[in-house]
């Protein structure tokens, strides 16, 4: 392989993906925030290059971090939408065109607590199901179609009840029928299963 980007002693490469020049890339930050930028706007570098830090180009608090990025042609869409998941549990689902309405200084995106953060944002398109682990190995898969969609700055419902002490939510991923899932631990550990075909309130 070569390498694709110089990274500092203490970080990593996090997310990848692909995007044409006037798609908009969506930041979701830790308070629920939504910034953008056009694809022209980040500076284009060379392949080995370190890039520029995120917070020269949008204007995120110094408490936020950034929690998801997605990419998207168009916001003026009624048939895709936006799924929340939040450290506590909390699930939102919202239609994007509910985020047309862009500033400079960031929307938000979802109302949430102050005791809880925003943990990750898929894009689906409204039939999909989604899976959300817990760091104590706990998971709960449901299908969209049995969350009704909300407004932009509202707070969503339950997804996933968090019974042990200290337990919060780690990951959300949208998964495919009949797919495998890959579970890492912290430590390395990994594990793969069948994701199945049935639809189960909460797996263990």
């Amino acid at each position: 392989g070569v390498k694709g980007m110089q990274t500092k002693e203490a970080d990593y490469v996090q997310h990848l993906f692909t995007a044409c020049t006037h798609d908009y890339i969506l930041f979701f930050t830790s308070k629920g925030r939504m910034h953008w930028l056009k694809v022209y706007e980040i500076p284009e570098s060379s392949r080995t290059a370190r890039g520029k830090a995120i917070v020269n180009l949008i204007d995120i608090a110094a408490d936020e971090q950034i929690r998801s990025m997605l990419t998207v042609q168009a916001l003026d869409v009624d048939d895709q939408y936006l799924l929340f998941a939040t450290r506590k549990g909390m699930v939102k689902k919202t239609c994007l065109s509910a985020y047309k309405n862009l500033r400079r200084a960031g929307i938000r995106a979802i109302d949430i607590a102050e005791d809880d953060d925003l943990i990750d944002v898929n894009l689906t398109d409204g039939t999909q199901e989604a899976r959300r682990i817990s760091s104590q190995g706990m998971a709960c898969r449901f299908s969209e179609t049995q969350a009704r969609a909300q407004g932009r700055v509202t707070k969503g419902v339950i997804g996933i009840r968090l019974g042990r002490d200290g337990d919060y939510v780690v990951a959300m991923c949208v998964v495919d029928k009949g797919a495998d899932l890959l579970i890492i631990t912290a430590r390395g550990m990994g594990k793969r299963s069948n994701i199945g075909t049935g639809i189960a309130d909460q797996d263990r």
